[in-house]
């Protein structure tokens, strides 16, 4: 009798693992999205958004362990959690550079959030030295130095 409980109760234990794998990795996508509506443009809360893309990255690995210790979970559901760790990466990144270029002001000389929050794609070419631009990073052109040398002689 005691075994044939033990094998429901583990079948409970597993189906338990497996509803916690699937919030896990639902709440990971979930906060992964509304990060992403946190960083755009229009929004401007990059800030905001880095830290919730850092929760999202945190709950995906803990998804795919979860889904890792279950037996009866799909693989695929594994790489897709890699894989959603990757671009929070990426997008995290992007929020941080926004969020600094907010903060430096980025955005041309104005406060404006939709001149502050302009594509960084759009901004590769630029180049903006920071608040004290009348600073020199090094003297152009160099300053000459005097080099100590070995006399040369020459037989004639």
């Amino acid at each position: 009798i005691n075994s044939g409980g033990n094998g429901a109760e583990d079948d409970e234990d597993e189906f338990v693992l497996e509803a916690n794998a699937n919030i896990l990795r639902l709440r990971a996508q979930r906060c992964y999205y509304v990060a992403r509506l946190y960083a755009l443009d229009s929004v401007g809360k990059h800030g905001d958004a880095a830290a919730m893309f850092e929760q999202s990255k945190l709950l995906a690995s803990r998804a795919a362990e979860e889904i890792a210790a279950c037996q009866d979970m799909d693989d695929s559901l594994i790489e897709s959690m890699e894989s959603l760790e990757k671009k929070i990466g990426a997008a995290k990144a992007r929020s941080v550079a926004c969020a600094y270029l907010a903060k430096v002001g980025g955005g041309g000389g104005t406060s404006d959030a939709s001149a502050l929050a302009t594509n960084i794609l759009k901004r590769l070419d630029d180049f903006e030295a920071g608040h004290n631009s009348a600073e020199k990073f090094t003297d152009a052109p160099p300053a000459l130095e005097p080099i100590p040398s070995k006399p040369t002689f020459f037989d004639i």
